[in-house]
């Protein structure tokens, strides 16, 4: 069974109406806008960052509420600033309106609106995931930022919503797809300064890691994921190096490791 693009649209106007709906309803005697922020996640049950972007609009595109952007979590003297460099915001000031809120929110809750497919990328199971349990490689991008293989080997942790941030961010989105800057550009509404090789490397993508996940020429990139190691010949992958590659890298369950053993001791 998979989910429509009209499915997947109105599941996340529901997450997104339920989130303001209950903010409205916590903050009922307070005279102040909604302080929201915008979500970066990789979790199958909230809307990416941009559909979140693109559903307040539409919200008040309707008269649903009104928008104000804010690019800075406790200055607010510089959100004027940020907003004239063309930087993304936090997130948004927000006052809803009505009855057109609650009409849209009724409207949709009554077309209950179906649970979401859990996608391999996202799947976080009580285990680790790595290469020794998993015939699989993927990427994916924790809400720390965390670039993750297999969501245990961390490849890096670009600042937020920078170009690194942004690019690793649009291609796990669009999978195996040739991609130009230009398109990226337009999409994200950022302007990429390096090549791609550049960016691939600065995100951790390096070796046989790199090959694995990405075709790389001075006009397209493409990005594959969800890899099998059957796929991995085929590819022209030296195993060995990637699995040397692969031990240097930081493991996230590290602490917890390290903390089982001095309890054991």
């Amino acid at each position: 069974m998979t989910i429509t693009i009209e499915e997947k649209f109105n599941n996340d106007l529901f997450w997104l109406l339920s989130e303001l709906k209950q903010e409205e309803m916590a903050n009922a005697y307070s005279e102040h806008k909604i302080k929201f922020f915008l979500i970066y996640t990789t979790s199958d049950s909230e809307p990416k960052w941009r559909s979140q972007k693109r559903i307040l609009k539409m919200l008040q595109d309707r008269e649903a509420l009104s928008l104000k952007p804010f690019y800075h979590n406790f200055m607010t003297i510089l959100d004027s600033v940020l907003e004239m460099q063309g930087a993304e915001p936090l997130g948004y000031y927000i006052q809803i309106k009505q009855p057109q809120f609650d009409e849209i929110l009724e409207k949709i809750t009554k077309q209950k609106p179906k649970p979401l497919l859990k996608l391999k990328t996202n799947e976080t199971d009580k285990q680790s995931i790595d290469k020794n349990n998993s015939n699989e490689y993927f990427i994916s991008l924790s809400n720390a930022r965390k670039v993750l293989l297999n969501n245990t080997l961390v490849l890096s942790t670009p600042n937020f919503n920078t170009e690194n941030h942004q690019f690793i961010e649009y291609i796990i989105e669009h999978p195996d797809q040739k991609l130009k800057k230009v398109d990226i550009e337009k999409d994200t509404n950022i302007k990429l300064k390096k090549n791609f090789h550049s960016t691939i490397s600065d995100l951790g993508f390096k070796g046989e890691i790199r090959k694995l996940f990405f075709q790389v020429s001075k006009t397209t990139v493409c990005f594959r994921n969800n890899i099998s190691e059957e796929e991995l010949p085929q590819l022209e992958i030296d195993t060995k190096k990637l699995n040397k590659e692969l031990s240097g890298l930081e493991r996230t369950d590290k602490k917890e490791e390290e903390s089982k053993g001095n309890k054991e001791k």
